[in-house]
């Protein structure tokens, strides 16, 4: 049964509504996910082009209903067929496609062994977001790996759920592919995955990869002396909605900065209640106005600093608010600073995803 005809025949309709409070796009929508599935069973997806692209698929509304049904599944459905029949993606998304064919380009992609190891027993995978946030954090979490697992290779490039957003399905398993058939070449070897949007890709698109959160292997390791101090101070945490299935993800975030000696805020939307920063399902290029109001609704609900495990995320509070990534509490001797950073323009990210593989090469034949 298809996403759409599954909310048709399960939605409890207009005595239920219990998806819409939390979402913003439901809310204005003011319709029952029912309801909304039968028009677009209907056609209104031909008709307003930007409907089915307004969602951030962040799954809070499949948390929030009694029967788990998603309407996220239903609009990437949507977008599915929309590409199928040539209504999208839209002109807007022409800007997702430069940024996607750049992160699997020569420019950035890149494999990398161990130089002392035939092959890999673990790949850093940092992902495009990480790897466009801050080159010096992903050269320096790569070199604490190495230095713990001796073993550990590199995988530059994208996941490719940016192309999967788009609706695009053949494009999106063409990059998927590539990842894995160099997954494969470098050993098989278990990616130590640095972003939740790559391992929510990974895992349900590819379960033949073994992957592990990147939190987990820093919150077992011994970590420079240096950056234990925590100074007393107090985050707001924010927990990435492709976390919100993951308790692996979260315990291991928590665990890491407990033993950095900082504190957190456990605001009440957090773990598998969290919000999504407003990036989600690369709303921005078809509503910019929701996406605002998105991001401003979850910064406001922080009161502290706020500290995320998802470079976009880092970027889309920081609009708002002063916001850090993990990694920077670790890693960056100048997190007081960087927390006030702006976010990063499209060309900046790219800028810093080609230093990133510039640094590497340097580094390994240094």
């Amino acid at each position: 049964m298809s996403e759409l005809d599954k909310i048709i025949n399960e939605c409890l309709g207009e005595e239920c509504k219990t998806c819409i409070e939390d979402c913003e796009f439901l809310k204005g929508l003011d319709e029952a996910p029912g309801t909304l599935a039968r028009k677009l069973k209907d056609g209104l997806f031909r008709v307003d082009k930007r409907l089915a692209y307004r969602c951030n698929m962040c799954d809070l509304c499949k948390w929030n209903c009694p029967k788990e049904l998603s309407s996220g599944d239903m609009f990437m459905e949507i977008r599915q067929a929309m590409v199928k029949e040539g209504l999208g993606p839209l002109p807007e998304h022409q800007f997702v496609k430069r940024d996607q064919n750049f992160s699997t380009s020569d420019k950035f992609a890149f494999a990398n062994y161990n130089p002392s190891a035939e092959r890999c027993e673990h790949i850093f995978f940092p992902g495009c977001g990480l790897s466009g946030y801050s080159p010096e954090l992903v050269i320096d979490t790569y070199e604490h790996l190495r230095r713990h697992l001796p073993k550990t290779g590199l995988i530059l490039g994208c996941c490719g759920s940016p192309t999967r957003f788009l609706g695009d399905e053949p494009r999106f398993r063409e990059i998927l592919n590539m990842l894995i058939a160099e997954v494969k070449a470098l050993g098989d070897a278990e990616l130590i995955v640095a972003c939740p949007e790559c391992y929510h890709t990974f895992k349900h698109c590819a379960p033949e990869l073994k992957i592990r959160p990147l939190s987990c292997i820093l919150s077992e390791q011994n970590l420079p002396v240096e950056v234990l101090s925590g100074e007393g101070q107090v985050f707001s945490l924010h927990d990435s909605c492709k976390a919100r299935w993951e308790p692996e993800w979260q315990n291991s975030v928590r665990a890491l900065i407990g033993k950095l000696g900082y504190e957190i805020e456990e605001v009440e939307n957090s773990r598998d209640k969290t919000r999504c920063c407003g990036l989600g399902g690369m709303v921005a290029y078809a509503d910019p106005e929701l996406t605002a109001v998105n991001i401003k609704k979850r910064a406001d609900e922080f009161g502290h600093d706020i500290l995320t495990y998802c470079a976009s995320c880092r970027e889309a509070l920081s609009a708002y608010k002063p916001a850090l990534h993990v990694l920077d509490l670790i890693f960056n001797p100048d997190w007081r600073s960087a927390k006030t950073n702006p976010q990063k323009t499209g060309k900046a990210r790219r800028e810093n995803q080609a230093r990133l593989k510039q640094m590497v090469q340097e580094r390994d034949h240094s």
